[in-house]
């Protein structure tokens, strides 16, 4: 994890039925006001959850992008690609 702002890479194996699909995903790990810690994935349009934990955060994160990729994939939507810009500066 990169402790400076909070963003991690894992890989999220979206797929609820054991199809071999498997997306990498970058999620951002952030704590809320609540004290608990907010967890989403910039490429996924709504995905976002919750934790008490990191661990936690990391699990229910892991479970909504699997939950929104299911419905995409049965609506025939597009499957969203991570995508890295480095800017220099």
């Amino acid at each position: 994890m990169n402790r400076e702002n909070g963003t991690m890479e894992k890989s999220i194996y979206p797929d609820r039925n054991g199809d071999s699909m498997s997306l990498k995903y970058r999620v951002v790990l952030e704590p809320g006001e609540d004290g608990w810690i907010v967890a989403h994935v910039p490429a996924v349009k709504g995905c976002w959850s919750q934790g008490k934990t990191r661990e936690e955060a990391l699990k229910n994160i892991t479970e909504a992008l699997q939950a929104i990729i299911e419905d995409m994939k049965e609506d025939g939507d597009p499957i969203p690609e991570e995508t890295e810009v480095v800017i220099n500066a």
